[in-house]
């Protein structure tokens, strides 16, 4: 048990090495790092918290087809939450790599498999609009929008101001402007 701790405390060191080759612009060889020492899948914990430092990585290099691709072939047996966590990263990959049809292709998968929390659920119908404003679907933005706000009895100001976006980007500012 103390050896596994001993273990778990170098790796933890080694993990600090990556984010601070991270802060220090040397993202290629963290990721070597992670590559080579990031724990098996089966000390979930462990190789959770190396999976995040490696997305993180990737958003910095702006790698999106590394980070969207990762969260698709994750590891059985892994807890919903994280899963949850790592798909909805890819999501916002694809929408970063301006790929609308990928994020959908993910959130879709999210909302219709995943029993995901509300605060969940809400930030990826947010996400499947961003993804029509990135196509210039403002039709299926401004009707997933109502949708939305139906459903989450939103009513706050950023939520105005996108749905006055979308009814101006629709040709229809009389609406916007009420």
């Amino acid at each position: 048990r103390d050896l596994a701790a001993v273990r778990i405390g170098r790796l933890d060191d080694v993990l600090e090495r990556v984010r601070a080759l991270t802060r220090g612009g040397a993202t290629q060889l963290a990721l070597r790092l992670i590559d080579q020492l990031q724990p098996a899948v089966t000390q979930a914990e462990a190789w959770m918290r190396w999976e995040k430092e490696r997305y993180a990585l990737y958003r910095a290099q702006r790698d999106w087809a590394q980070l969207a691709g990762r969260a698709t072939g994750l590891p059985a047996g892994l807890p919903p939450e994280f899963v949850h966590w790592a798909k909805t990263e890819a999501a916002r990959a694809h929408l970063s790599a301006s790929d609308a049809e990928g994020a959908r292709r993910v959130l879709r998968d999210l909302l219709w498999r995943e029993p995901g929390s509300r605060d969940e659920r809400a930030e990826w119908r947010q996400l499947v609009i961003r993804s029509y404003l990135i196509e210039d679907n403002v039709g299926d933005a401004h009707t997933a929008l109502q949708q939305y706000r139906a459903d989450f009895q939103v009513n706050g100001p950023a939520w105005r101001q996108l749905e006055a976006t979308i009814l101006v980007r629709a040709g229809r500012p009389k609406e916007a402007y009420a």
